[in-house]
């Protein structure tokens, strides 16, 4: 039996996340209204009032989906104390949030809109709040004397750019099954780099103070 509908924004999330459930199970391209409907435990006409087509549905979920990513990236680098940490949590959990994300992406090629205006926005929107995350994170580092002097917004966006490189690799089916740790142990490459510059920078202030002397 279908459930009258009730709150909007309950209403619109059960749909969300009944459309969520099929595409991750099933070929996007194969997946109906009724069958979201079905799942949703709602009528077709109730479907028909949220969301005019099966595309706008799937760019709701990939948006949901990323909105969930930065609120997992927020909340597990919040606890770590130290820059260098912050970086590490992140690389480990951005690995297992995307991979989820990126099934359903995956299989969302199938579609035509893929790569509509909307669902492209939602893709720059999760880029941008993993900038300024990331940029707070370097930013953090160098003010506490965590890391070295180095500009904080272009070492976030090469972060970005390896990490979208990876991923897109492995979308293909061309990364080894062992990536998400490969990940953390690039991010630990980037670290290291980043405090050499701090001892560099400390041996550099002592070997001028040396001849000042």
């Amino acid at each position: 039996m279908f459930q009258m509908p009730g709150h909007t924004l309950e209403t619109k999330l059960q749909i969300i996340q009944a459309a969520k459930t099929l595409f991750k199970e099933q070929n996007i391209i194969g997946v109906t209204m009724a069958q979201i409907a079905e799942v949703a435990r709602l009528g077709r006409a109730t479907i028909y009032r949220y969301f005019r087509s099966k595309e706008e549905i799937l760019a709701e979920v990939l948006q949901n989906e990323s909105e969930n990513i930065m609120l997992r990236l927020i909340e597990i680098t919040k606890g770590a104390k130290t820059a260098a940490e912050k970086l590490k949590r992140y690389a480990v959990a951005r690995t297992e949030a995307v991979q989820e994300f990126m099934e359903i992406y995956r299989k969302s090629l199938q579609t035509r809109n893929l790569f509509s205006p909307r669902i492209i926005n939602v893709f720059n929107n999760l880029l941008s709040k993993e900038l300024e995350l990331l940029k707070s994170i370097f930013e953090e580092g160098i003010r506490t004397g965590e890391f070295g002097a180095f500009d904080a917004e272009t070492a976030a966006e090469g972060i970005i750019a390896a990490l979208c490189g990876m991923e897109a690799i492995e979308f293909f089916g061309k990364l080894p099954k062992q990536w998400p740790k490969k990940t953390e142990k690039f991010l630990e490459l980037i670290i290291n780099g980043m405090k050499s510059l701090k001892k560099g920078r400390v041996e550099n202030e002592e070997a001028n103070e040396d001849v000042a002397n």
